[in-house]
């Protein structure tokens, strides 16, 4: 058993040294040389912290800016998918034939646009780079499979509870002292008079999730605690409808999901999240008025994002028509016809825009069918167990439900959030199977 866990453990810190080689011009020797030497000690030390490392590199908090990070995470996922390849074969996976299908069917898709389009299979893999991030699924469902099960996967929600903290602080932070100090390289932009941008938040959401399972389970204060400055975070910082509302939901069906937490706290928990953005922001604009005013006018007049969204629907569905069965395609933006094809030129329309139905218009009635039976799938497990009030019952039901409540950003297709969703999934598998036998 341990030459198992120690193999397992190779692969990925194999997996993590070539892809920092194959970025070696961009970064010195010296710092790649203390970087493998940490990951080594780290692994074979304390192997859950692999994750921070991984989590540091999806969220591009090393902030290599002249490196496409999504390129590289999904390379990583690739070589340990090569490299297990074997032993993914013959071993059984709850999601396996969930992940190898969707692989086949945007490589359909992509071959689809080749047809319709012409984009080549050099774009074809470009513009699906991002799906291969998949692949990571098969690597954390080993990695929680090792002994000492229950403590790695509690260690790991930590870390990424705890990590989720420090971000949403210091994204806190950026946003009293911007313009006069800048801290992170980023996009930032303004609504209601005060500084918002969006780096990092989709990390957060999938941690507010994590802490929620655990409160739905049994309260505690640093929990309680934690949930507050994230949710805080989101509403002030991010200031984003869709991440709102999503996680608004998520909470609200927590409450009518669970029949042991004491709801008294977690009503609190908003009011006072709400609470504190007021009185920190009271000189500005209303936010929250501001929110709502502009969702009834947008929808109304057929202005601003919901208008843009209205149009952007309209014309890729007519071009899903014609592509009906495979979708139109992930088509790269390399590609030089891109642009036309999608409506960015000159309208500035994106599909990612759409969400959840941008996903059908990328793979079509395929990846619909796909896209609800992953659904289904994920809802049975979370099931399996919930009349026990287990948390990593409540924890993948959570995440479907975050999922399909952030409906317009298209998580399931979005290139930061497929590796938490692959990193839940293994947190929840070896605990399903465990109790399914």
């Amino acid at each position: 058993m341990c030459k198992k866990i120690i193999k397992i453990n190779a692969l990925v810190v194999l997996s993590i040294i070539v892809g920092l080689f194959s970025i070696y011009n961009k970064l010195s020797i010296a710092l790649i040389i203390a970087l493998i030497a940490s990951i080594i000690f780290i692994n074979y030390r304390k192997p859950e912290l692999i994750i921070i490392f991984i989590i540091i590199i999806n969220e591009n908090l090393l902030r290599l800016s002249s490196i496409n990070i999504t390129s590289l995470v999904a390379i990583l996922s690739i070589i340990i998918f090569i490299v297990k390849f074997k032993s993914i074969v013959k071993k059984r996976y709850i999601f396996k034939n969930y992940i190898i299908t969707l692989m086949v069917i945007c490589g359909i898709s992509q071959i689809g646009a080749y047809f319709a389009f012409g984009q080549n299979l050099k774009y074809g893999i470009l513009g699906m780079h991002h799906i291969f991030i998949y692949l990571f699924y098969f690597y954390f469902v080993d990695f929680f499979n090792k002994e000492r099960k229950r403590d790695l996967r509690n260690n790991v929600k930590n870390i990424i509870i705890y990590m989720g903290t420090t971000l949403s602080i210091l994204y806190l932070i950026q946003a009293i002292i911007y313009p006069k100090v800048v801290i992170f390289n980023m996009s930032y932009a303004f609504r209601g008079g005060s500084v918002r941008f969006f780096t990092g938040y989709v990390f957060i959401m999938f941690s507010i999730v994590i802490i929620y399972s655990k409160l739905l389970t049994k309260f505690e204060r640093k929990y309680f605690l934690h949930i507050l400055i994230q949710i805080v975070s989101l509403v002030v910082v991010s200031q984003t409808r869709n991440f709102i509302l999503g996680v608004l939901i998520v909470i609200v069906y927590g409450l009518f999901m669970s029949k042991k937490i004491n709801k008294v706290w977690l009503v609190y928990t908003l009011i006072t999240a709400i609470f504190i953005y007021m009185l920190m922001f009271s000189n500005e604009s209303n936010f929250l008025n501001e929110v709502i005013n502009s969702v009834l006018i947008e929808i109304k007049t057929k202005t601003g994002n919901i208008g843009v969204r209205y149009l952007e629907l309209e014309y890729y569905m007519n071009l899903l028509k014609d592509n009906l069965i495979s979708g139109i395609g992930l088509l790269d933006t390399r590609y030089y016809l891109t642009p036309i094809i999608t409506g960015y030129d000159p309208y500035l329309y994106f599909v990612g825009d759409l969400g959840l139905i941008g996903v059908v218009i990328q793979t079509g009635v395929l990846g619909g069918i796909w896209m609800l039976a992953f659904f289904n799938k994920m809802y049975i497990v979370s099931k399996k167990n919930l009349s026990n009030d287990t948390e990593n019952s409540y924890l993948l039901r959570l995440t479907l439900i975050l999922i399909v409540g952030v409906f317009a950003s298209g998580l399931i297709f979005d290139k930061n959030s497929i590796l938490y969703i692959c990193m839940i999934l293994g947190i929840v598998e070896p605990y399903y199977c465990k109790n399914e036998d």
